[in-house]
């Protein structure tokens, strides 16, 4: 394997659409891969604001969850389109802006698991396109 394939695009801080995801009509997500500098550095930021009792342990899975889904929001997801209101979260059959309430929501409830994997799904997405633009821009 060569190490170029593991790389990740760290120039692109606004993020691409990613359409077409398995399952999700006509759902886009702008997305930046997870993993990048900036959701690493925030990972980092949210764990360590965490009290030092909590932490000695492990943390519990919700406080995981938590803190993924805030990185998540500060550096990878950015938008989405598509995407209505079920009544639970926004009014029913009505577009539903993007907002950060509304994602977190849907990142972090475990009843729309489904998103939470979707912007998994897209962020991946967006990193290989990614490695391909720079295999392409390098002639390999």
């Amino acid at each position: 394997m060569k190490l170029s394939a593991l790389k990740t695009d760290t120039t692109n801080t606004q993020g691409r659409w990613v359409g077409k995801i398995p399952g999700l009509g006509d759902l886009r997500l702008k997305v930046r891969p997870i993993g990048n500098p900036d959701h690493r550095r925030r990972l980092d930021e949210l764990t360590r604001a965490v009290p030092r009792a909590e932490r000695l342990r492990g943390l519990a899975p919700e406080k995981v969850s938590e803190i993924e889904a805030e990185a998540i929001l500060d550096a990878v997801l950015f938008g989405w389109e598509n995407m209505e209101g079920d009544g639970t979260v926004g009014a029913a059959d009505h577009p539903l802006p993007f907002d950060r309430e509304t994602a977190k929501t849907l990142l972090t409830d475990p009843a729309y698991q489904m998103f939470r994997d979707a912007v998994d799904w897209a962020a991946d997405a967006v990193a290989v396109e990614a490695q391909q633009d720079q295999a392409n821009d390098s002639g390999n």
